[in-house]
């Protein structure tokens, strides 16, 4: 059974994951191959180049961002 959770009882990996950032994480579900996670990302943030195992399904909830970087089928 998969328990999805509501942000405000997320645990926040924010910080023990992206040292320095000012970044907010909470992983709202998590399976083998699935992961759904609630990010706060302050402005101008940028994320170093990094890749994951399983599909990750994200959403912007307001303001820009702009996405860069390969897929595992681009390179």
């Amino acid at each position: 059974m998969v328990k999805i959770r509501r942000i405000e009882e997320a645990r926040d990996i924010g910080e023990d994951r992206w040292k320095g950032m000012d970044l907010e994480q909470r992983v709202l579900l998590h399976t083998d191959e699935l992961m759904v996670v609630w990010l706060k990302i302050p402005p101008g943030t940028e994320f170093p180049d990094h890749s994951h195992h399983h599909a990750q399904i994200g959403f912007q909830v307001s303001e820009r961002a702009e996405l860069r970087g390969r897929t595992a089928s681009s390179k």
